[in-house]
């Protein structure tokens, strides 16, 4: 597999993880905790790559989206 495919698999499993906190932290259906990651500022930053934010931990990131949404 070349660099570009394992960057894509590791952020698709990265935001399935970020989903997956957020839905346990507010006790919400995956579906909304989607609805919830989608619309904000860090799926675009993990999207794009922005200041290795992809770098940090799942759970961090969720808590970071639930205080900073």
């Amino acid at each position: 597999m070349d660099n570009k495919i394992l960057t894509a698999l590791y952020r698709e499993n990265l935001e399935e993880d970020i989903i997956k906190e957020v839905a346990a932290l507010k006790n919400i259906p995956l579906r909304d905790a989607m609805a919830l990651y989608y619309t904000s500022n860090l799926a675009k930053q993990i999207e794009q790559g922005m200041y290795g934010i992809d770098n940090l931990s799942p759970k961090y990131l969720a808590n970071d989206l639930l205080e900073n949404g």
